[in-house]
């Protein structure tokens, strides 16, 4: 009997050890390992790098200068005192040649701002369809560049007619990306400006260039072409949401039999637009062409100055 129990006492001590052995296992203090879980990414936050081959522009940075009532003057021997005078203009867009080591104060720049009223000015790349050489073209573009390093009031660089010379086959959109490129190297923080033709439909155009602003201009030539024109400034607008732009209006445009002066309400009503949007904080100026045309019919001054009575004047701080 005492065998018995023996060996039935030690068969049930084999199975308390060995359950007491696995759950003593299996109910430790310290904690299991376990695979991390899997956590999804995010919304936009994946490892696909299409967003590197659609970077989105950076907006501009507030609007360094007062807002612009500007002179077009490509006649570098006009006297433009008057005129500046009487419509309270700030900037000229100026005409120099192409760079040839002449002196500062040999430029139209230095003589515009010479005008009393005129705080800024810009320089310009003009057309190689009217004579300009690509090569003298980047020459004056890091000229300009330098100058504007010792001259703060070089606010900008103007390449004339952007798109129409590519259009019409006189520059390639590299020669104007090489252009672009050689001012920025010299000066990153001047300002690189361009057209936008609505009326020429270059909102088509891509724009994808290194440029800060941009002057929507807007011809009357055909009347038709101002039927829609608040249309067309908005839509030009929305054409460059991160951009600093400017309203272009010109008194007289065409050439031969379509050529044409604005009447007074067309004026008046384009001018009135463009001052509506500057208060508006959308345009951050005017440039109306030309000196020399307010110069010939002056009573665009007095309709000018009449409108121009409506730009709000800035808050004191």
């Amino acid at each position: 009997m005492k065998t018995t129990l023996s060996i039935f006492s030690a068969f049930l001590f084999s199975i308390l050890f060995s359950f007491g052995f696995f759950t003593s296992c299996s109910s430790s203090d310290d904690p299991l390992l376990e695979e991390s879980p899997i956590v999804d990414p995010p919304p936009g936050d994946d490892d696909d790098d299409d967003d590197e081959d659609d970077p989105k522009p950076n907006p501009p940075a507030p609007w360094p200068y007062p807002k612009l009532i500007s002179l077009w003057n490509h006649t570098v021997d006009l006297n433009i005192t008057n005129v500046v005078k009487e419509l309270n203009s700030n900037l000229v867009w100026t005409n120099d040649s192409p760079y040839a080591g002449q002196a500062w104060e040999k430029t139209h720049m230095y003589k515009c701002l010479q005008v009393p009223g005129i705080e800024y000015v810009f320089g310009k790349i003009n057309r190689v369809a009217w004579g300009w050489t690509h090569k003298g073209s980047v020459e004056h573009a890091r000229w300009v560049a330098g100058l504007a390093k010792e001259h703060a009031k070089i606010a900008g660089l103007y390449l004339n007619d952007f798109y129409d010379e590519i259009e019409e086959g006189y520059r390639t959109e590299d020669q104007w990306r090489e252009i672009i490129a050689a001012a920025k190297e010299v000066n990153p923080n001047l300002h690189i400006w361009a057209p936008h033709y609505p009326h020429r439909n270059q909102g088509q155009h891509a724009f994808d260039f290194d440029i800060d602003g941009v002057i929507i201009n807007l011809w009357g030539n055909k009347p038709e072409q101002l039927q829609d024109l608040e249309n067309q400034i908005a839509a030009s607008l929305e054409r460059h949401p991160n951009r600093y732009v400017v309203g272009g209006l010109y008194l007289f445009s065409g050439t031969g039999a379509n050529e044409r002066w604005l009447t007074e309400s067309e004026f008046k009503s384009i001018l009135g637009h463009y001052v509506d949007l500057m208060n508006q904080d959308k345009l951050v100026g005017v440039r109306l062409f030309s000196a020399e045309l307010f110069i010939e019919r002056p009573e665009y001054i007095t309709w000018a100055k009449e409108i121009l009575e409506r730009l709000e004047k800035p808050s004191d701080p």
